[in-house]
């Protein structure tokens, strides 16, 4: 046994380019081997995660043209599913649950008060009466959105889509609460500040919706808090209860800062200081919008509002100079 072995470290030691190329020939094999099982296993998690995404046990079809021959029909004949069609599968199949048809419409002519303009239309219709309640909340939810949101102008949110927004936010409030979905609750609430507009009405909605984020032991619910407090801070803001406003923003700060949110942060620090000038705290905010300026600088961008805080501030210490710099810088920045 000691012979052979000797003449095995002998050839390799005779051989030694030889014995290399062979031992990194099997090494790579190995390694590609394994990469390659890693691409195959990480392929398959992707598209399972993608289609877990739109559902367990939900399977979509397609009208088209079949290879074979379909209900009498020549193959290769273009076939179009009809709203029929859906609901005979939901009566005649007893393995489906729920079958919901995507309805679409071509040269549908839109039109709001500044243009018109014509689009396609699809739609999938919403078989609320089966859904659960995270289904239904979510629907309620977006539909109180198409009348009442931030990207509507506020001017253009009339009474009759306030009315129906107010409806829909509310609706889907309590089928939150009642599928113990803390997070969906919370964003309902919080779209209220969209139809009462009030600073007294904004705020008694943000406390509300505080303070389930604060009971909720749900991930989706706490996630909310910052953003919460920066609401409530603001509404406290506009009626004038600076003081009160300064402790929640300063929350909000803290908060961000544990999040890890960079520019969730500067937003935060710079409401901050924003009501630090209204409370004639002028170095302090002087301090706080100066060190945004600099980390803004060194991340290679500009913040219009932080110039403009700036120019303020100088202009209340009285420096004519510094606030007419930062004037400049304003009108520079891009909006």
């Amino acid at each position: 046994m000691l012979e052979v072995l000797r003449q095995v470290l002998g050839n390799l030691r005779a051989n030694k380019l030889r014995s290399f190329l062979t031992m990194f020939g099997i090494l790579w094999g190995v390694v590609s081997v394994v990469v390659l099982a890693a691409l195959g296993d990480g392929f398959q998690a992707g598209n399972q995660h993608l289609l877990e995404e739109l559902g367990r046990n939900v399977a979509i079809v397609w009208g088209g043209q079949p290879s074979g021959q379909a209900g009498g029909q020549r193959a290769g004949r273009q076939l179009f599913l009809t709203v029929d069609d859906a609901r005979a599968l939901a009566r005649e199949s007893n393995m489906i649950a729920v079958v919901s048809a995507e309805l679409q419409r071509d040269g549908v002519r839109v039109r709001s008060a500044y243009n018109s303009t014509r689009s396609a239309v699809h739609g999938i219709e919403p078989q609320l009466a089966f859904a659960g309640a995270e289904a239904r909340a979510r629907h309620a939810l977006e539909l109180g959105r198409t009348y009442a949101s931030a990207a509507h102008p506020a001017a253009s949110i009339e009474d009759e889509a306030k009315t129906r927004a107010r409806a829909a936010f509310l609706a889907a409030h309590d089928l939150a609460k009642t599928g113990q979905l803390d997070g969906l609750a919370i964003d309902a609430l919080h779209m209220m500040a969209f139809v009462d507009t009030k600073p007294d009405q904004q705020l008694r909605w943000g406390e509300r919706a505080l303070e389930i984020a604060i009971e909720s032991t749900q991930p989706a619910a706490k996630r909310w808090e910052p953003s919460l407090r920066n609401n409530i801070g603001y509404a406290l803001h506009e009626l004038g209860r600076y003081d009160e406003a300064l402790a929640e923003f300063r929350r909000a700060v803290v908060l961000r800062e544990k999040s890890g949110d960079a520019a969730a942060l500067r937003d935060a620090r710079w409401m901050e200081a924003w009501t630090l000038r209204a409370l004639k705290r002028v170095d302090d905010a002087i301090a706080i919008q100066t060190k945004l300026e600099t980390e803004y600088a060194s991340s290679g961008t500009t913040n219009r509002g932080v110039f403009e805080e700036l120019e303020l501030l100088y202009r209340a210490k009285g420096d004519a100079a510094m606030a007419g710099r930062y004037a400049e810088r304003k009108d520079a920045a891009p909006r």
